[in-house]
């Protein structure tokens, strides 16, 4: 092997347990352990004559673009030795986050979090085995990682060009373990952090698929709210806003567990900067009081009963105003910024039934007689929903057992008025169903322009509070008692307690989502149309999914 230093080096670190064979200059300037190994040049020595000077250094290489059409090169198909990475954002590329867990926890400690799953990941496709001392895997973690961020999102693949090509891969990665790396990737940069911002609707779309399709990982809505939160605090670190999408589909995941410090953040930052509510919102409103209402184990204390009633309504104490004290930020102060124009959407119906679930029946006669233009959505405005107006109050008040403010609420309204309908309705109401969670703006079919149809919705909205649905049968009496109902107000009242779950029988123990029996509603045997009333029935489970659809 005289002569040979290379195949002597190589030799020489064979057996050891290294997970790669270094380059040469590594070990250039080690002394030599071997006789037969010839001299070599000391390369880190300042006065070499084998290094070269710093303006003498090659240019930097031009930093590549993965783009997700890299696999074509003149309209063929190359090979996958040959052709540049599929992804168009590297996620296995070392980050900060990536050499605090090694530094914290080790290489092979086993935890759920995915910032340790990654790097793992990271150590099986860089080779490094659990029998590599510290040197050598800081070594390899470290190749290629720049102290500059921009530098290392950069040659991960983040660059203008591949803005739309890393939304496609939000939109199908398929673990949440995933998306969360890409957000925490893109949120150490500014430009990262901006484009986020800007990418609010997608991100939550992602969000969406990865909690519906939940196949080797449960994605909780705390996970989920634990990776919005650190996004906020990189996007206010760096300046920017959270924008009212990002901000509305965090309210809706902290009002799902119930978890008040968030909410009341997330209010305040949506009135801060005037952010407009959205179905999100109103899902987020119609989670909170249902807590409330089922008893959630988040809310056993009074306290807390009484700090989620106040960021419900914005009054001291929950339950009515008092006379010269300010509103606080609550989710009524959001209805100012509301411009849904589909009443599913809009959340001062919501606000005004949740006060009725819960039995505050003053705050909602402070409503009433308020009756702030400002706060309503601009579709509840006008005279062609003067009716509907007031039985939106009726229902609240009946569902707070107060049948003289209901009936109050129905008289103010002349009986010789008619709010705008459409023949079509009797025909379309019982195959109706609200989009309360729209999957996507472009399939979205807005709900029409019918005061019988927004009844409906509310009806349907209350059932739903309650983890009931109407049989089909029920969906057609209730259409026909609509379409039907009477103008006289003490009439009008018996119809609308007819149609809603007042009866104690339906106070049954509260149900999940996804269990094996549901409950509807039915149909009694009674004679004739006096003799109809709703009574709950126990099934078996099946697919059929009637009014909201949770994520």
């Amino acid at each position: 092997m005289r002569g040979k230093p290379s195949l002597c080096l190589f030799c020489r670190h064979a057996a050891q347990p290294q997970t790669r064979i270094f380059s040469l200059r590594q070990f250039a300037s080690f002394p030599s352990t071997e006789p037969n190994v010839q001299p070599r040049p000391d390369l880190d020595a300042a006065d070499s004559a084998f290094v070269r000077s710093e303006e003498d250094a090659p240019a930097p290489e031009e930093i590549p673009v993965r783009r997700i059409q890299s696999f074509l090169e003149d309209g063929k198909k190359t090979s996958y030795r040959d052709a540049r990475p599929k992804a168009a954002l590297q996620t296995l590329k070392v980050t900060p986050v990536d050499l605090w867990a090694y530094a914290l926890l080790g290489t092979f400690e086993y935890t759920h979090h995915p910032d340790s799953r990654a790097l793992r990941r990271i150590n099986l496709k860089r080779s490094i085995g659990p029998h590599d001392n510290a040197d050598s895997v800081a070594h390899e973690l470290l190749h290629g990682f720049f102290i500059d961020p921009n530098t290392n999102l950069q040659r991960a693949g983040f660059v203008k060009v591949n803005e739309k090509a890393i939304l496609n891969q939000l939109q199908h990665v398929h673990k949440f373990s995933g998306l969360s790396r890409i957000i925490s990737m893109l949120s150490s940069t500014r430009d990262g952090c901006e484009f986020l911002s800007r990418s609010g609707t997608h991100i939550l779309d992602a969000i969406r698929n990865n909690r519906k399709r939940q196949n080797s990982e449960k994605v909780t809505p705390s996970m989920v709210l634990e990776m919005l939160n650190n996004l906020h605090i990189n996007l206010e670190s760096k300046g920017l806003q959270m924008g009212p999408q990002l901000c509305n589909g965090a309210l809706y995941y902290a009002s799902k567990i119930c978890n008040i410090a968030a909410v009341k953040m997330y209010l305040q930052l949506a009135r801060k900067h005037n952010y407009a509510p959205d179905w999100r919102t109103r899902k987020a409103l119609k989670s909170m009081y249902r807590s409330l209402i089922v008893d959630h184990p988040r809310l056993k204390d009074e306290d807390q009963q009484r700090e989620a009633l106040e960021l419900i309504t914005g009054w001291r104490g929950g339950v009515a105003p008092r006379r010269g004290e300010p509103r606080m930020t609550c989710f009524a102060y959001l209805s100012y910024r509301d411009t849904e124009t589909d009443i599913t959407h809009a959340i001062y119906p919501a606000y005004i039934q949740g006060l009725g679930e819960m039995g505050l029946h003053m705050g909602i006669f402070a409503e009433f007689m308020a009756q702030d233009p400002k706060r309503m959505n601009s579709v509840l405005l006008g005279d062609e929903h003067l009716r509907f107006r007031a039985q939106m109050f009726a229902i609240a008040f009946l569902l707070a057992k107060d049948e003289k403010h209901a009936l109050q609420a129905l008289e103010s309204v002349p009986i010789e008025h008619h709010d705008i309908s459409s023949r079509e309705d009797e025909n379309l109401m019982p195959t109706w169903r609200s989009e309360t969670s729209p999957k996507s703006p472009h399939t979205f079919n807005p709900t029409p322009n019918s005061s019988n149809l927004w009844l409906l919705s509310i009806i349907y909205d209350h059932y739903h509070t309650h983890d009931y649905v109407p049989t089909p049968s029920t969906q057609v009496h209730l259409a026909k008692t609509i379409v039907q109902m009477s103008h006289d107000p003490q009439a009008a009242m018996q119809t609308l307690k007819g149609m809603l779950l007042l009866d104690s029988d339906f106070k049954l123990p509260s149900m999940d989502y996804g269990r094996k029996v549901t409950r509807r509603i039915t149909l009694s045997e009674g004679h004739g149309q006096e003799g109809i009333r709703l009574v709950p029935k126990i099934e078996r489970y099946s697919e059929e999914v009637v009014g909201e659809v949770t994520f």
